[in-house]
């Protein structure tokens, strides 16, 4: 309540209008009281009082209008001062709540932010808008000047959230601002420190964890609070996941030297997180709860031989974001390794693409492994000829389902290309349904909205208001543009939660997975008995394995839509044991894909399995596993649509 009542006045004391008339309130208040005062500090006043009702004229032994003179003599002398007091007074509060100094010792069940930033804003829209938070306060922590922010938070949020969010001025590295944040009552903590050098950003976002960490451990901080902490630097973020950043910086030692985990990290990456919001299970949605981006394989594959065709122009942070998640998702069930079709075509366009591909196998060097999957860089521009040709053929072939993601840095230049492209990318002439409206059948105009063509394009922008609008509006043309990658939309909340991932390791851990005939028994499971249980045994887990288990989930939304389209209702064990054959082999391809992004390779003839130095014999064709290795895939498919209703009930 207290919360609430100084979050009104903030509001009131940031209009000045408002302010004014609060100052002239209290000036007038204070006054007469001082007036009332002085005339009861006066000699004989009831008596005065009543002789002036009984006759009307104050009585001679006791001059009325005197002393009520002197009164106001003494509140005309004394006003200015008790004025220029309560000015001071009022300037000095609002003074140190537009300056960040003031602090609320009872705020509790609040979230942390800390650093401002491009990113933060959209922490604020999507922490503060989420429904079970409505009325939750925000402290943004930040050595970002308090006005400036406090002016941009205004021109970018709505008032709603906006008054919601409480700035705290302060360092990173001081530790007694740190402790002035209650994070021993907080729900959450983002970590958002970014900047231009690479290292300074990667130092602070480590130190701010060790901090925190160190804070949690001495304060007692109950049930492992949640800490989510940005890496933005791709290169930064490859480092913290294969390095196991979160158990090495998110425990201190009690007296026997044991190690007290008392927070819950979640390190993450804002080009991961948009490459999932394209592409994932979890990805962007709308109201409805249909998904605002079409899957890679937008058609059904299956009995084809059609394949997904990704081109991406730009290799940067954010291309190869898309080209790691395309690696992880692109894996479909009518892939035939001995006829080589339906296999994933994906095209790097690039000017310096040779260097970058030396660069990315140099990361990865094992991509050979994947099998479905064949990467082509190709060092040229967009508008060079030989390209436009290429991509042209590449839309016009009915086989291909084209998706072009346009990732250049420049905004403009990235608006300029996607409305640039060859003509076949906008319009399939074949695919029309037109009508005559002329008496020669010269003038023609469509019957429905849309350019009858099948290939997507993806371009990249820093903020959704602006020529997205009137693109979005012209549902012919340009139909197929979609904007992606803006910084108020890419920190999804969503892709924090790892509820999902939670019960994903929790089969793992109560071993339901090595036995084919267990699995039916997760349906019988009253998931929110074995939730907490599952949450001991995740805390452990490395950040390569918590990942194991996000990015599983990746996979779901093609795998709901291929049963969707095989009838299989939403949310029931596939019964069908060719379905399910047929999908645990994709399941284990994109197994193999996730393994070779984190450097494991296959054993050779007399290598067994250590995962220390990353050989795992697993890595090898479905149809060479052993039958247990192979019911671990039938398990994965099987329990993903009781594994979403699970998570949906917690």
């Amino acid at each position: 309540m207290k919360i609430s009542i100084q979050r009104h006045l903030r509001s009131l004391m940031r209009d000045e209008f408002y302010r004014n008339w609060l100052i002239a309130i209290v000036v007038f208040v204070l006054v007469l009281i001082v007036v009332l005062i002085v005339a009861a500090l006066t000699q004989d006043m009831e008596g005065a009082l009543v002789a002036v009702l009984r006759s009307g004229t104050p009585s001679p032994s006791f001059p009325l209008a005197w002393h009520i003179w002197l009164g106001m003599l003494n509140t005309i002398l004394i006003t200015p001062f008790l004025l220029a007091a309560i000015i001071m007074t009022i300037r000095y509060w609002t003074e140190r709540i537009q300056t960040g100094r003031k602090r609320y010792k009872s705020i509790k069940n609040h979230y942390v932010l800390i650093g401002y930033n491009r990113y933060s804003v959209s922490i604020i829209r999507n922490r503060l808008g989420q429904d079970g938070d409505s009325d939750a306060l925000m402290i943004l922590y930040t050595v970002a000047p308090p006005q400036t922010v406090r002016s941009e938070l205004r021109a970018l949020l709505p008032k709603a959230l906006e008054e919601r969010v409480i700035i705290y001025a302060g360092a990173p590295h001081l530790k007694e601002q740190i402790a002035q944040l209650n994070l021993h009552t907080a729900k959450a903590v983002y970590i958002a420190l970014d900047g231009e050098d690479w290292n300074s950003s990667y130092a602070r976002n480590i130190s701010m964890l060790q901090t925190i960490a160190h804070y949690a451990g001495t304060q007692r901080v109950e049930n492992h609070l949640p800490v989510n902490v940005l890496f933005n630097d791709d290169k930064a973020y490859e480092i913290a996941q294969r390095l196991e950043l979160p158990l090495q910086c998110t425990g201190v030692y009690d007296a026997d030297r044991q190690l007290v985990q008392n927070l819950d990290v979640h390190i993450y990456n804002f080009y991961e997180n948009w490459a999932r919001l394209l592409w994932s299970y979890s990805g962007f949605k709308k109201a409805d709860g249909s998904y605002y981006y079409d899957r890679l394989d937008f058609e059904p594959l299956e009995g084809t031989d059609h394949f997904v065709h990704l081109v991406i122009v730009g290799f940067n942070s954010m291309g190869k974001a898309l080209l790691k998640e395309a690696i992880r998702v692109c894996h479909y069930p009518n892939f035939d390794a001995r006829k080589q079709i339906g296999k994933t075509l994906i095209t790097i366009i690039d000017p310096e693409a040779e260097r970058q591909r030396r660069q990315f196998q140099a990361s990865y060097p094992y991509l050979a492994q994947i099998k479905d999957i064949e990467i082509d860089f190709r060092q040229a521009f967009l508008e060079d000829e030989d390209v436009r040709c290429d991509i042209t053929v590449w839309a016009k072939d009915e086989r291909q389902l084209l998706t072009i993601a346009i990732c250049v840095k420049d905004p403009d230049e990235a608006m300029h290309m996607s409305l640039s492209l060859p003509e076949a990318v906008y319009v399939d002439y074949s695919r029309l349904q037109l009508e005559n409206v002329s008496a020669d059948g010269r003038r023609a105009r469509l019957v429905k909205g849309g350019n009858g063509t099948r290939t997507r394009i993806l371009v990249r922008q820093v903020v959704r208001k602006n020529l997205q609008t009137i693109i979005n509006e012209n549902t012919q043309h340009f139909s197929n543009i979609k904007v992606f990658g803006t910084y108020y939309e890419g920190i999804a909340l969503n892709l924090l939660d790892d509820k999902l991932p939670i019960c994903i390791h929790g089969l793992y851990a109560d071993k339901l997975y090595d036995n084919i005939d267990r699995i039916s028994e997760i349906e019988k499971i009253a998931v929110q008995d074995h939730f907490e249980r599952w949450k001991n045994s995740w805390y452990p887990l490395s950040e390569e394995e918590r990942c194991a288990n996000r990015y599983q989930i990746d996979m779901y939304r093609s795998t709901f839509a291929y049963m969707e389209r095989l009838a299989i209702p939403q949310g029931t064990i596939i019964a069908d044991p060719v379905v399910v054959e047929r999908l645990a082999e994709v399941e284990h391809r994109r197994w193999i894909a996730d393994k070779t992004l984190f450097g494991f390779r296959q054993a050779k003839t007399g290598e067994v399995r250590v995962d220390e130095v990353r050989i795992h014999n697993c890595i090898d064709d479905y149809s060479n596993l052993t039958r247990l290795d192979q019911i671990k895939d039938h398990a994965v498919v099987l329990s993903a649509p009781v594994l979403v209703t699970w998570a949906d009930k917690i």
